[in-house]
């Protein structure tokens, strides 16, 4: 079908994109609510959520059913050569995807990877960041964010591949309550902010939102190298999930834990 007169198809196809967004609260008019909504209403108020989403996600190419659990919930190396990201023993169905999260009874999920059945993914994680209570400042991990990123573009690259799915794509990533807080938990050769010689700086926005718009998901590219926008929000130019020093020199360093 073509698209109504004087609207062409990238535009249809960013208005579903928002649309869908919206329903998950990624919009910076949300305030509080921003970032959970969907299925981060069940979840603890995430740090960080990344969400794709195809190009028509009224679309459903993916079948929930025994299968697609199965595929989803195998075991997968990290992609970077680092600790493996547990999402917990959890998972259920829901009406419109098929969750794996960290859950204990009735408490919400921690951390959590959900395949639409649009054929797209998104991952929630709390925990990310702390509480420094001799300087007062709430941490966010810089290579936390780019590391649940990068596995789960991975594993979203491994989607559109088991269910042929085209793109273009859209794929989002929020930070919650930025406001005040400063970036951490950086490759060798970097200051940390407790640190008398960094030069950290605090987050001037509430929250974060940066989206890009992409033909094809190339995991490590858009996870390791299109990490400006972050740094920039927390007032850098730095690219400091990369080390200047030792054995990683250059490259990501994967070196912590979840």
């Amino acid at each position: 079908m073509s698209p109504p007169f004087g609207t062409s198809e990238i535009d249809l196809r960013r208005t579903r994109w928002e649309h869908h967004r919206a329903l998950m609260d990624l919009t910076k008019a949300t305030g509080d609510k921003f970032a959970l909504g969907g299925l981060a209403a069940h979840s603890e108020a995430p740090d960080m959520r990344l969400v794709v989403l195809p190009s028509d996600p009224q679309l459903h190419p993916v079948p929930l059913d025994d299968s697609t659990a199965g595929w989803l919930s195998k075991s997968r190396p990290s992609p970077y050569d680092g600790h493996q990201i547990s999402w917990g023993d959890g998972w259920r169905a829901t009406s419109q995807a098929f969750v794996l999260g960290a859950r204990w009874d009735h408490a919400p999920w921690r951390r959590y990877l959900a395949l639409h059945r649009h054929g797209g993914l998104e991952a929630a994680v709390a925990g990310i960041s702390w509480q420094r209570r001799d300087q007062g400042l709430r941490v966010f991990s810089l290579r936390h964010i780019v590391g649940l990123a990068w596995t789960a573009l991975d594993i979203q690259a491994g989607v559109a591949e088991q269910w042929d799915i085209d793109g273009p794509w859209e794929v989002t990533l929020a930070l919650r309550g930025c406001r005040g807080a400063v970036l951490g938990g950086f490759a060798e050769g970097w200051q940390e902010p407790d640190d008398f010689r960094s030069d950290h700086r605090v987050c001037l926005e509430e929250h974060a939102l940066h989206r890009w718009e992409v033909d094809a998901i190339e995991p490590e590219v858009l996870a390791v190298n299109n990490t400006q926008p972050t740094e920039n929000t927390f007032g850098s130019t730095h690219r400091r999930h990369l080390a200047n020093h030792g054995h990683f020199d250059g490259k990501f360093d994967p070196r912590f834990g979840w």
